[in-house]
């Protein structure tokens, strides 16, 4: 198991490095209240789906 976590923290550190970091540093990306539209975040949110660094769910078939 210690492997796996290893795997998903260094993907998931890259993710973050790559995508969120400079989503983040753009102004353009934030509201006059400072806010991040749900618009905007959407491709990022995609994103995670897609490099599976999203949250992990239990499969109910495996009861975990």
């Amino acid at each position: 198991m210690a492997r796996e976590v290893e795997e998903l923290r260094v993907r998931t550190r890259a993710f973050i490095d790559a995508n969120v970091l400079p989503f983040e540093a753009d102004l353009e990306n934030y509201s006059e209240h400072e806010n991040i539209s749900l618009e905007r975040l959407a491709p990022v949110q995609e994103k995670v789906k897609k490099t599976a660094c999203g949250p992990r769910f239990p499969e109910p078939e495996r009861g975990e």
